[in-house]
């Protein structure tokens, strides 16, 4: 899960824009998983979760670099583009720069 934004617009660049991003990212597994639109939307009523991507980023996937809680990853070595600059849960500040910030703002929503 960590890795899949950043796979996804590596893989498809030049042929995904930022609508197609957001639609298999997040409107369209909202939709998919009956979360819509609690989740996979900005409006009002919705939760605030929000990403702001950096496209301009280059890295490499490693375990190493990873926060996941596993010791390897299949994606070992991929040049990736773009990674989360900033991840709001609730509207409180999750993560920036691809770094968790501690806070422990999501929750659980039934479907």
């Amino acid at each position: 899960m960590e890795h899949r934004p950043a796979l996804i617009m590596t893989t498809f660049e030049g042929q995904l824009g930022p609508m197609d991003f957001l639609h298999l990212l997040s409107e369209g597994q909202a939709r998919v998983f009956g979360m819509y639109p609690r989740k996979g939307a900005l409006k009002e009523g919705s939760d605030a979760d929000i990403c702001v991507w950096d496209p301009s980023v280059a890295w490499t996937i490693s375990a190493s670099n990873q926060h996941q809680a596993v010791d390897y990853t299949t994606y070992e070595g991929f040049k990736a583009h773009g990674r989360a600059k900033l991840v709001f849960v609730g509207g409180e500040l999750a993560a920036k720069d691809g770094e968790p910030t501690g806070a422990k703002s999501g929750r659980y929503v039934a479907r």
